[in-house]
């Protein structure tokens, strides 16, 4: 049987979704027999090769002197307006992904100039239809190092209380953090054993960017009238190696979120890593997660994106997202704490049906198959 060959272009060794994304797109090609090279294209220069560890450098390096034929399927995967024409390859493919309710316009024409696209979710293929594209589209979701995340060792994290939540995101609105933040003030205070881990950044990973999110937590809090009697949340805001965030999911017993997603790589990891976990009812991270393995919140409808998110990026004005209910997540929050019961069965079984639907050989043979 002839070789399928790839050649893959993405940002691999900076800390973006997108790089996470591609670092598991190449580990599941390469386990499934692709003979793939990649390229890397990090745009993120200032965190470039931080938090990588050596062996992610070594298979990059191994991939990125891979000998495929000029012509064979290439991939780029990157935002869009950053595609460009590839005269060389025969299947010309653009992958990227998407969390509101419709691409922006400066996309539509780099997309359908492209031929094929792929992307993570079917929530995020709508997004692609619903803001014009015409060629092609198929899904492939990401894969995830499932083997790391049963054999991880938790962190030893010794303020943290008996019930522990986490979320990791990048602060921004899109991660509906205000939402996350309210609906926990709301539900516990200091006297519930309860305590919420967020691993965060902002920009970067400085000291500066650290102290500018704790402000905005308490001016936030200022803002709603809560008291410093809530209960505690632990900020990490520091850059890790990527094997060491195995760990940190272990030490959590619930994940939670109602972030907007194309797909929603730290959802799918933190089933993986045996966590209850809590997310929206609409978005990119429905391609996994169903009433019967977490639990969602519901859904509000949309709205159009906030000023934040418009002024960080120009291109998205104009456009909505998916709205979640906060006064659900503080019912959802409060019963995945006094059910234990539920909340481990569960988990199990989002554990289980992770496990058997985003490994790297899965995902291998879905390329394959996209491929063939």
């Amino acid at each position: 049987m002839k070789d399928i060959e790839l050649i893959w272009r993405s940002p691999i060794l900076d800390c973006s979704g997108y790089s996470a994304a591609a670092r598991g797109y190449l580990k599941a090609a390469d386990i499934s027999g692709i003979k793939i090279r990649a390229y890397d294209r990090s745009r993120s220069l200032n965190l470039k090769n931080k938090g990588i560890d050596a062996d992610i450098l070594n298979i990059y390096k191994r991939l990125s002197e891979t000998i495929v034929s000029s012509d064979c399927p290439a991939v780029q995967h990157q935002v869009p307006d950053q595609f460009f024409v590839d005269r060389n390859s025969k299947r010309p493919i653009g992958y990227s992904i998407f969390e509101m309710t419709e691409i922006p316009k400066s996309w539509v024409q780099p997309c359908n100039d492209i031929g094929e696209i792929w992307t993570g979710s079917e929530y995020s293929k709508k997004a692609f239809v619903n803001g014009g594209i015409k060629v092609p589209i198929f899904v492939l979701p990401h894969a995830i190092d499932i083997e790391a995340f049963l054999s991880a060792k938790p962190w030893t994290i010794k303020n943290k209380r008996s019930f522990t939540f986490l979320s990791i995101f990048d602060f921004t609105e899109r991660k509906a953090f205000k939402e996350l933040l309210r609906a926990y003030w709301t539900a516990f205070d200091k006297h519930d054993d309860v305590c919420l881990i967020l691993k965060v950044f902002y920009s970067d990973f400085s000291d500066q960017a650290r102290v500018d999110i704790i402000r905005r937590i308490i001016f936030y809090r200022n803002s709603l009238k809560f008291k410093d009697d809530r209960a505690p949340i632990l900020i990490y805001g520091y850059d890790v190696p990527n094997s060491d965030m195995f760990g940190l999911y272990k030490i959590a017993d619930c994940y939670v979120g109602i972030s907007r997603e194309g797909f929603g790589m730290s959802y799918a990891e933190a089933m993986a890593a045996g966590l209850a976990c809590i997310g929206p009812e609409v978005g990119g991270t429905r391609e996994f997660m169903t009433p019967e393995n977490s639990f969602l919140v519901k859904y509000t409808g949309d709205e159009p994106i906030s000023n934040e998110m418009a002024r960080l990026n120009p291109s998205f004005a104009g456009l909505s997202w998916a709205t979640h209910s906060w006064e659900n997540l503080v019912e959802v929050m409060r019963l995945v704490v006094s059910d234990n019961t539920l909340r481990k069965t569960r988990a199990a079984q989002g554990q289980a049906d992770v496990a058997a639907q985003l490994n790297y050989r899965e995902i291998g043979n879905k390329m394959i198959n996209l491929l063939s």
